[in-house]
């Protein structure tokens, strides 16, 4: 350890409180830049995911349940309506359709039926194109009879199984994260959802509503490419008992509502990091009036202006760098414990930050706040720097 080390440590050692102070304001500037930035590309990688995970061009719902959808789709609400199955054909009839998929909700009246309380939805696995392409495992192309697929939020056994109404299903698949209520879905094929049934029946725990192998919630459409989504709606429009949902309306409306909660928190952040910044300057400017007689006798005893300035940016990085580490650590801390909380204060879908991008953010707050405590100590060291006391 050289001279300006020592010096630096013995400096935070006989002021304990000051280096304290400096360290947890450190802290706080460092936890606001990680956490906060967390919480902002969380927001537009949930918009942008729901988006891709879509699938469908358009899809089809029971008339007045276009909101329904829409709060399963975008949020992590579970629900459940119905219409007749006889709307796939009526569906495969209009021209412009490349690919049509059913889909059916079930709502249980007991979470105890399963080993986890979930969303239980009944897919065609032969014509579906929306769930088994997004697979961790890569496209499902068939799914066995006593298998399901599982959103990433499903606890599964350490065996790979889930337990349904006393009846042990093997998990072919467990899905991509998405920020909605895909993650707490299990996925079974539209044949199991009768069993489903018998098995609730003789359990006691039926489904909110009595359901039949002529009902089904949704019906997922993807377009020729040589069609226009709307002239395929404007078709779809002409069957009765239906609401037509297109992937163009999901994302003006992701978008708009986006776009109020993105600036809202984006400019809280900027906001609050505008304040830190300030905050630091004017604490290291009363820190380096308090330290002038200190600077003063460096230079007394022969210390040049370089070995002062050392001096103080070790110091300052000594304290800077660890209420940054600290700071990082908690922001991470706090995204992860809270972001069930966050899911829903927010009611928007939310995904975390890829590694890559927690990696930069980390990054960039321990960079920032080591970098905003320097510049304060140069921008005031040079005010209080005894010019008379010549070298």
């Amino acid at each position: 350890m050289n001279k300006s080390h020592k010096l630096a440590w013995k400096s935070i050692i006989a002021s304990p409180y000051r280096s304290f102070g400096l360290m947890t304001i450190m802290l706080l500037l460092s936890f606001i830049i990680v956490f906060g930035n967390i919480l902002v590309l969380g927001m537009r990688n949930g918009s942008k995911n729901i988006v891709d995970k879509m699938g469908a061009d358009i899809v089809v719902v029971p008339k007045d349940c276009e909101e329904d959808y829409e709060g399963i789709l975008l949020t992590t609400d579970k629900n459940f309506f119905y219409m007749d199955t006889s709307v796939v054909d009526e569906v495969r009839n209009i021209k412009g359709i490349s690919k049509v998929s059913p889909q059916t909700f079930l709502m249980t009246l007991e979470a105890s039926c399963c080993d986890q309380s979930a969303q239980i939805v009944g897919i065609d696995i032969d014509s579906d194109f929306t769930i088994t392409p997004w697979t961790e495992q890569g496209k499902l192309s068939a799914l066995e009879q006593g298998e399901i697929i599982v959103g990433s939020d499903i606890a599964i056994r350490e065996n790979q199984t889930f337990q349904m109404y006393d009846k042990t299903y093997r998990v072919a698949a467990v899905l991509k994260k998405s920020g909605t209520a895909m993650d707490s879905t299990v996925y079974v094929s539209q044949d199991e959802i009768e069993v489903l049934k018998q098995r609730a029946k003789k359990k006691g725990q039926g489904f909110i509503r009595e359901v039949t192998e002529k009902d089904i919630s949704a019906v997922l459409i993807q377009v020729e490419e040589s069609e226009r989504i709307d002239s395929v709606v404007a078709r779809l429009s002409t069957i009765d008992g239906i609401a037509v949902i297109s992937s163009d309306s999901v994302t003006n409306k992701l978008s708009r509502e986006m776009k109020e909660v993105y600036q809202f928190f984006l400019g809280i952040v900027i906001t609050v990091l505008l304040f830190s910044f300030l905050i630091v300057f004017i604490i290291e400017y009363i820190v380096m009036n308090e330290r002038k007689a200190e600077i003063e006798t460096f230079r007394v005893l022969g210390l040049k202006k370089k070995k002062i300035k050392r001096i103080l940016l070790t110091e300052s990085f000594a304290i800077s760098g660890t209420g940054a580490v600290l700071g990082i650590f908690l922001g991470i801390l706090s995204s992860v414990l809270f972001t069930v909380w966050i899911n829903d204060l927010l009611e928007i879908p939310f995904l975390r930050p890829t590694v890559t991008e927690e990696l930069g953010l980390i990054l960039g707050g321990f960079l920032i706040t080591v970098v905003t405590s320097a510049l304060s100590i140069l921008i005031n060291f040079r005010r209080v720097y005894p010019e008379y006391i010549f070298e």
